[in-house]
C-alpha cells in the first residue's frame, strides 16, 4: 500500500511571463466590461424561460416570508406590516 507524503515537493514556477502593473482606472474599466456577462448569467440562472405576449421572457420566483421579499434564493427587500 502506497503512503501519501504530507509535504509533496513544490511545483516548478514559470519565469517566462511578464507582469504588468495597472492602475485603478484600468482595472475598473476591465471589471465593468466583463461584469455584464456575469450579471446576465446570474440573472438567467435564477429564472426559467417563458413567453410573454409572443416574445421571449424569463419567469422568476417571487415569494414573501414574514415580510421578507425573495427573488429566487436572494433576499431583495423587506415589506413593513400592513396593519
Amino acid at each position: 500500500m502506497a503512503r501519501t507524503d504530507a509535504n509533496p515537493p513544490m511545483p516548478e514556477f514559470r519565469e517566462d511571463y511578464v507582469l504588468q502593473e495597472v492602475d485603478a482606472a484600468w482595472l475598473g474599466k476591465a471589471v465593468k466590461q466583463n461584469a455584464n456577462a456575469g450579471v446576465a448569467a446570474g440573472i438567467n440562472s435564477l429564472g426559467k424561460e417563458a413567453e410573454l405576449e409572443g416574445k421571449k421572457a424569463r419567469a422568476f420566483p417571487l415569494r414573501f416570508v414574514d415580510g421578507a421579499v425573495f427573488l429566487g434564493p436572494l433576499k431583495v427587500g423587506q415589506v413593513p406590516p400592513l396593519f
